[in-house]
């Protein structure tokens, strides 16, 4: 199950959280909630923590999962990717690939709503540009507080939900940083979180520019 998590150092992304609710019975969340590491409320536990470390290119990664009880009697499960170094999590927490072991052994065929939340960084000294400059200053800033703009976010709606955004930003070195969220259905399946951060980078990429001296170089 390993090669299935996502390499995010390929895609310059940071930290892809991936949120799904799903349907499931009384026997499958007990054993989701007993597994691992849990903090029960009145005797029965409603919250478990998961979490591994794994690599990718020789760079450490970090996956965390939570399970929760919604109050619309689905279960509310959140995975966590991100970039990171870290010690290695006590024994009573069981890695990420248990608790979608488990999901999976319950379920087929199954449509999940979800959303996902990914954070990438593109150096300038590596050729990243962006199709939108910034910072743009504010034309006749007199009386105004600010002089420039240093970030826009475009989205896409339906009525008033937002299904899908792109935020970027500038860091004072030049450095683009990019959060793209994506809001929708999937089939459950294991490969759907390297799908979500391949989907998310192509969003994010559409509004940049690289030189072609970088791109030869990788």
């Amino acid at each position: 199950m390993k090669y299935l998590w996502p390499d995010l150092s390929r895609f310059n992304c940071d930290k892809v959280t991936v949120v799904f609710h799903l349907g499931l019975g009384q026997d499958v969340i007990q054993r989701l909630m007993s597994h691992s590491h849990h903090h029960p409320t009145k005797g029965h536990p409603t919250k478990a923590y998961y979490g591994n470390i794994y690599t990718r290119n020789k760079i450490a990664h970090v996956a965390q999962g939570t399970v929760m009880l919604g109050k619309d009697n689905k279960t509310h499960i959140e995975i966590e990717f991100t970039r990171q170094r870290r010690s290695r999590p006590p024994s009573d927490i069981k890695p990420v690939g248990d608790l979608l072991g488990i999901v999976q052994e319950s379920i087929q065929d199954v449509i999940a709503d979800y959303a996902c939340d990914a954070t990438f960084t593109y150096r300038v000294m590596d050729g990243w540009r962006s199709r939108f400059p910034l910072p743009l200053p504010i034309r006749k800033p007199r009386n105004q507080p600010f002089t420039h703009i240093e970030g826009v976010k475009f989205s896409k709606r339906t009525n008033a939900t937002i299904e899908r955004s792109l935020e970027i930003s500038i860091s004072p070195d030049g450095d683009l940083r990019h959060i793209t969220y994506l809001k929708g259905t999937v089939r459950f399946t294991l490969e759907m979180f390297r799908d979500a951060v391949k989907e998310a980078s192509r969003l994010s990429r559409q509004s940049l520019i690289r030189s072609e001296e970088a791109s030869r170089a990788n």
